[in-house]
């Protein structure tokens, strides 16, 4: 995956997914954009250590299921503070 793909898939996911962890996990803004930034980190690393099969899921699905762990991971952080 080129670094123009990537771009592309960033740019293209950002608004939908901050949407998608506002309304199924309560967060604020800013966090669901946190949380999409460590998604996309996250992504990009597993792409290019060949640990995402192209072939298995679509890139957003890949993606939003990187987030939605990270999501409850910080759920789960505000819980215990």
């Amino acid at each position: 995956m080129t670094d123009q793909e990537i771009e592309r898939i960033y740019l293209h996911h950002r608004t939908p997914f901050k949407v998608w962890a506002v309304k199924h996990f309560s967060l604020r803004d800013e966090e669901a954009l946190d949380v999409y930034q460590e998604a996309i980190v996250a992504f990009v690393r597993n792409v290019r250590n060949s640990r995402y099969d192209p072939t298995s899921c679509t890139p957003a699905t890949y993606l939003f299921a990187i987030g939605r762990n990270l999501a409850l991971k910080a759920i789960r952080a505000q819980r215990n503070n």
